[in-house]
């Protein structure tokens, strides 16, 4: 548990308050509350991973996988914007004393993806295929890792392919954050994402670049501070450009199926 001490001083005696705490917590349950922390448009970003983090923390505690065994429902979408085209598998995982994760072999051609998304929500760049990954993090304790598989494969092939992936973490202690007020959070969340609309407007194709970055890689040169908290507000966990291009449109009518149809560009 945090705490904040407050004193004050009087003449030359210094005069002890009662102490004053901010309540850590480590599940979703008890991450709202009307005592908890007022969200900004400075801190939204890194008060929405904390949720994520501890939503799936809570499912199956740190250091271990969540997978989804079935393609993503359009209507039951734990992150705005998931993919259609592949399996997903999320963890929690403590990085403090180091940890890595081990992919298995996958046939050629088909595709499989890791990204990490830190504590304050930057996007290191992806790994591809099969293999032993290190991971670490530039802040905090803990990083949340995504991994995409192909979505040709069936469900009984890529629950084959889920459970052969395995973390190996030193430290097992969970990650925690503050409680937050989640009235402001709303607020907030759809403050932010009602400005994609005049980024779109004022950048074009370019409204998305700089929203999904790693300050330790040559992706902090788009970095900017406005692009940030509504990356995280309207796709939270995006990729770098490097990996992912974002395409942003104006409102298509919602009663009828759209459909593009592109060339394989041929790379991973």
């Amino acid at each position: 548990m945090k705490k904040l001490a407050l004193s004050i001083a009087l003449g030359l005696n210094i005069v002890a308050l009662p102490t004053l705490a901010a309540t850590e917590v480590s599940t979703l349950t008890d991450f709202f509350s009307d005592k908890g922390e007022v969200t900004t448009s400075d801190n939204y970003a890194v008060f929405e991973t904390a949720r994520q983090y501890v939503k799936t923390q809570e499912k199956v505690g740190v250091n271990n996988f969540e997978h989804k065994r079935v393609l993503t429902p359009t209507d039951e979408q734990p992150v705005v914007r998931m993919n259609r085209d592949t399996y997903y598998s999320m963890a929690v995982i403590n990085v403090s004393e180091g940890a890595t994760v081990t992919l298995p072999e996958i046939p050629e051609g088909k595709y499989m993806s890791m990204e990490v998304i830190t504590e304050d929500h930057r996007i290191q760049a992806m790994q591809y295929g099969s293999g032993t990954f290190d991971l670490s993090t530039h802040t905090g304790d803990h990083v949340y890792i995504i991994i995409r598989t192909d979505a040709t494969f069936t469900e009984a092939e890529v629950r084959e392919i889920q459970d052969k992936m395995s973390i190996e973490a030193k430290a097992t202690a969970d990650f925690t954050a503050p409680q937050v007020q989640e009235a402001a959070f709303d607020k907030v969340e759809k403050d932010l994402k009602t400005q994609m609309p005049v980024i779109l407007k004022r950048d074009g194709a370019q409204a998305t670049f700089g929203m999904f970055t790693d300050p330790e890689d040559e992706s902090k040169e788009l970095f900017t501070k406005e692009k940030y908290a509504v990356g995280a507000a309207i796709g939270w966990g995006g990729a770098q450009m490097q990996d992912n291009i974002y395409e942003v449109s104006g409102n298509f009518p919602a009663d009828t199926c759209h459909q593009a149809t592109f060339e394989d560009p041929e790379n991973q």
